[in-house]
């Protein structure tokens, strides 16, 4: 279970606590995120690095994919150990299993009556209730989503996506029934584009008897972030939650869309849009009013514009990388394809997103008032 209690709210969005998480103690204010890894990683960083080089503000929650995951679970189970030592993580890390990968492309028709559909580089591996129980023990994980069938496009029909709910709902029970209890399972909200969709998942959440559900996953995959429509959506699925509910959205949003989801109250997120940015050669930096100013300035160093700009990238950053490094030594290394690249750009983006939630949390507090 997780145990979360919020503080205070306001129109830019709610602080809050946490203080377990599953099975584990855990201090962390909200809004936060949790750290995105890749079979078992934060991609393009090895775990040494992170010790020495990435300075976060709060104990990380680390996000382990099960598409980046599947095809070592059974290695994990012969280890006899368990992710943490399989991966080579510190002992104390906290890590929450997620069905999906928010940077992997969702593929429907594949979702059936027992299993979801997930995808990595060897094509579509099935998830079953059973089977990601049995994941959850062996990797021993301290917390994990509920399946979800994501089948809602705006061509699914009516049948279909009454269909996905009641197989959500149908999981999730299962799930809550056959975990431990220390497990946190974390429930899904999903919907698509059908706000009467949203609302029923949400309703039906709420009106779980026995062990309550303590935090939610509210689903955005699919949607457009930018339609005018998509605000009403978000509220479907949040008007029906108790206010005391930790409510996660789990997804590659941009520090604007995460402008927009704290207005709504949600309190977790990930790390995947700063890793994704690294990956494509760009660095990032907030507004110092943020989320007041939800602008953001991004340099491309793929670019050979800032070849001869031997200025740190971000001036007024204190991470490793603009404390060490040029715009221009920054441009050789993307251009030449080092592996170096993204391993430094990885670095100041996480600590950049750090930055941003603190800013968030700072900017609530101070218009509370």
């Amino acid at each position: 279970m997780v145990h979360f209690s919020v503080g205070l709210s306001t129109q830019i969005g709610r602080v809050g606590s946490i203080s377990k998480w599953g099975n584990a103690q855990l201090t962390q204010q909200t809004p936060s995120f949790m750290v995105y890894t890749r079979s078992g990683h934060i991609p393009h960083l090895t775990w040494e690095v992170v010790d020495t080089q990435l300075r976060l503000n709060q104990t990380p929650i680390y996000q382990m994919t099960l598409p980046s995951l599947i095809e070592m679970v059974g290695q994990i189970a012969v280890y006899k150990g368990d992710a943490r030592g399989f991966c080579g993580m510190p002992r104390d890390s906290i890590l929450h299993l997620s069905v999906l990968d928010p940077l992997t492309d969702r593929k429907v028709g594949y979702n059936d009556t027992t299993t979801v559909a997930i995808w990595n580089h060897t094509g579509k591996r099935s998830v079953s209730v059973p089977s990601l129980i049995k994941w959850c023990r062996e990797m021993e994980v301290n917390s994990v989503d509920s399946l979800l069938d994501y089948e809602f496009t705006p061509e699914t029909t009516l049948k279909r996506m009454n269909k996905a709910v009641d197989r959500t709902n149908q999981w999730l029970e299962s799930i809550r029934c056959q975990m431990e209890d220390d497990m946190g399972v974390i429930a899904c909200a999903g919907g698509g584009h059908s706000g009467q969709h949203r609302r029923k998942m949400a309703h039906y959440i709420s009106s779980l008897e026995g062990t309550p559900i303590h935090s939610v996953n509210i689903d955005l995959g699919g949607i457009n972030m930018e339609d005018e429509n998509t605000s009403d959506l978000i509220n479907e699925s949040i008007n029906p939650l108790d206010e005391n509910i930790l409510r996660i959205c789990q997804g590659s949003f941009s520090p604007v869309e995460i402008s927009l989801l704290l207005s709504k109250g949600i309190d977790i997120f990930d790390s995947s849009w700063p890793i994704k940015q690294a990956e494509k050669g760009i660095a990032f930096e907030v507004s110092a009013e943020y989320p007041i100013d939800s602008s953001f300035s991004t340099i491309d160093f793929t670019l050979s514009t800032l070849k001869s700009d031997h200025t740190s990238p971000f001036p007024s950053c204190k991470c490793y990388t603009c404390s060490k490094y040029t715009r221009a030594y920054l441009t050789h290394l993307c251009n030449t394809h080092e592996l170096l690249a993204p391993l430094l750009l990885v670095i100041h983006n996480l600590t950049q997103w750090d930055r941003m939630f603190q800013l968030a949390r700072d900017s609530i507090h101070k218009h509370s008032n």
